[in-house]
């Protein structure tokens, strides 16, 4: 991936995260869970506005807030759109320390990136708030279980790649199994009421062989290449994505849902040219109970003056 994307595009597929985290995936023979029931429409809570929790290492390439947004066009099939949102400051500083990079800088909408030999730039930013810059929304990957495949769309100059995906539920998790190959790699998505739960199954290779024996008292891990493989049990398998040294996890809080198609900028505009509500100062309200009090003792007065005038008045005729 080029340094470009590198500034905003957030995770293609969710398995980029392992790049990041000093992990390899764990390779299973078949689906996972082996028990679980196989499922042909998506789960409702996938629905939404997701924003990363900012704890994954994904979060240091990502330059800021990460966001996912999940539109269903049906029951068995969504699209999954990211963006995020960074000081402007923040940015262009991170992207400056790059040794490649002789300077970065924010023109209007536009992020300017000036290498020795080329000129970069990510353009249709939206400023939401003063100095904050939004990065424009990209469509990264579709799930169509209607066809069984997730569909990569997160190289913009290439034809979109398929790839056999099946869905599986056990208990409140369901299991995003992709094929690779003759092998399935599979992501688990929980729905944590205010979080969005995304684990992944994954060997840290820094300490694979100092805990090799611990990693096959769970579940017998066979490494070939540079991939590892299993073949748990329902019960193993259960046990594998619960130990923290063979998962990673990644953290969304709920924002919104998608069918809200008003956003920041747009509820700003909204605003436009309304005056602003300000709370008045102890002064302020001091003057102007003064000014209620004067007013009422006018009308006073004036109800008193009418009632001598009238009582005058009738005393003259009589």
């Amino acid at each position: 991936m080029n340094s470009l994307k590198s500034i905003f595009q957030v995770l293609g597929a969710f398995t980029l995260v392992l790049f990041f985290s000093g992990c390899q995936a764990i390779y299973f023979h078949k689906p996972m869970p082996p028990e679980g029931e196989t499922i042909r429409e998506l789960p409702e809570f996938f629905e939404g506005t997701f924003k990363e929790d900012g704890t994954s290492p994904a979060s240091y390439y990502n330059l800021g807030t990460t966001f996912m947004d999940v539109e269903f066009l049906n029951k068995t099939h969504c699209l999954v759109y990211t963006y995020s949102e960074n000081v402007a400051d923040s940015i262009t500083a991170q992207i400056s320390r790059n040794e490649d990079v002789i300077s970065a800088e924010i023109k209007g909408t536009t992020l300017i990136i000036t290498k020795a030999d080329t000129v970069q730039m990510v353009k249709n930013l939206t400023l939401i708030k003063p100095n904050i810059v939004r990065s424009p929304r990209e469509l990264i990957f579709e799930i169509d279980l209607e066809r069984g495949v997730y569909i990569d769309r997160e190289q913009k100059d290439k034809q979109p790649t398929e790839t056999k995906i099946l869905l599986k539920a056990d208990d409140d998790a369901y299991y995003f199994n992709m094929l690779n190959d003759t092998v399935w790699t599979t992501t688990v998505l929980k729905d944590a009421t205010l979080y969005l739960g995304v684990t992944f199954s994954a060997v840290n290779t820094k300490d694979y062989k100092k805990n090799e024996a611990y990693y096959n008292g769970i579940t017998d891990i066979e490494k070939i290449g540079s991939r590892y493989y299993a073949r748990p049990t329902q019960s193993e398998f259960m046990t594998l994505m619960t130990e923290p040294k063979l998962t990673s996890k990644v953290l969304y809080s709920k924002v919104k849902k998608t069918t809200d198609s008003t956003n920041e900028a747009e509820e700003e505009d909204d605003n436009e040219g309304l005056e602003p509500f300000t709370i008045p100062t102890e002064e302020e309200v001091f003057k102007s109970v003064l000014i209620y009090i004067g007013l009422i003792f006018l009308g006073l007065l004036a109800i008193v003056a009418l009632i001598i005038y009238l009582v005058r008045r009738n005393k003259s005729k009589s």
